[in-house]
């Protein structure tokens, strides 16, 4: 959708307004209206640059990307403030208002708004991370206020014929402790997808317990790990709720997440 599209849509939502609560509502209040009208995923500022470190005003906030020349372009989220930014977000959860315990399908293709919360796709994430070396930064906050974070020099999905496997995980560095080192080399598993075959070659039917199914989840789990950053939104200290075990040692549900790749 572009931009043009979104403005016609917004202002199409100040015509009703106009016509039939003029009289009720100031101008201030419609211009309020017009503000906080969320765009769709595909909704960007303006580009495309190659990639989040060309984009040149250093402003975080949604962007059109083309790093690939014969690929058409997408949207994406660049973090412009946080190590030197030109970061890519790749997961966003901070209230709890986006379903995260999805199928293979909606994780591969990706889900949410990029101005809320959302999961990326896994599809995007294995071509952006494959044809470079990629950093990963993970942003994590409790609900006690108590802000973290876990960087990673080297990070890689696998393709989906790999079932999107935590394909190379890299030096860690930071305060939220490895919250990933347990899961590399693992496979990417969802409530209906398992990554494993069953014998004559059918995926997904594994009669092992489903970790994704167990934790209310999707990650690249392993004996259901010690992270589930896409289990269940709420201040719980239960396994199945958002957490990063290193935290605090703890399985106590944060209330802020966000997972973030830049090349180099």
């Amino acid at each position: 959708m572009s931009r043009s599209t979104s403005l016609v849509a917004a202002l199409a939502v100040l015509i009703i307004h106009l016509s039939a609560e003029v009289s009720a509502k100031t101008f201030e209040d419609l211009l309020t209206e017009l503000r906080s009208y969320k765009e769709p995923l595909e909704y960007c500022y303006n580009g495309p640059f190659k990639s989040c470190a060309e984009e040149p005003t250093k402003v975080s906030g949604p962007y059109e990307l083309k790093p690939f020349p014969h690929s058409p372009s997408f949207g994406a989220y660049c973090e412009q403030k946080l190590f030197g930014g030109g970061w890519l977000v790749i997961q966003s959860r901070f209230d709890g208002s986006e379903d995260f315990f999805r199928n293979f399908s909606d994780y591969k293709r990706g889900f949410g708004k990029l101005t809320g919360e959302f999961w990326y796709g896994l599809e995007k994430i294995h071509k952006l991370t494959a044809w470079r070396n990629t950093q990963l930064l993970v942003e994590l906050k409790s609900f006690k206020g108590e802000t973290k974070y876990a960087k990673y020099d080297e990070f890689e999905l696998g393709s989906e014929i790999e079932a999107y496997n935590l394909k190379k995980l890299g030096a860690y560095c930071g305060t939220a402790g490895d919250g990933l080192r347990y899961n590399h080399p693992m496979w990417f598993q969802t409530q209906d997808f398992t990554g494993r075959k069953e014998k004559g070659g059918k995926k997904g039917g594994h009669k092992d317990k489903n970790c994704a199914v167990e934790r209310v989840g999707a990650w690249w789990y392993k004996d259901c790990s010690f992270s589930n950053l896409n289990g269940l939104y709420g201040d719980k200290d239960d396994p199945k709720y958002m957490n990063w075990y290193p935290f605090n040692n703890s399985d106590e549900g944060l209330c802020f997440s966000r997972m973030m790749i830049r090349g180099y």
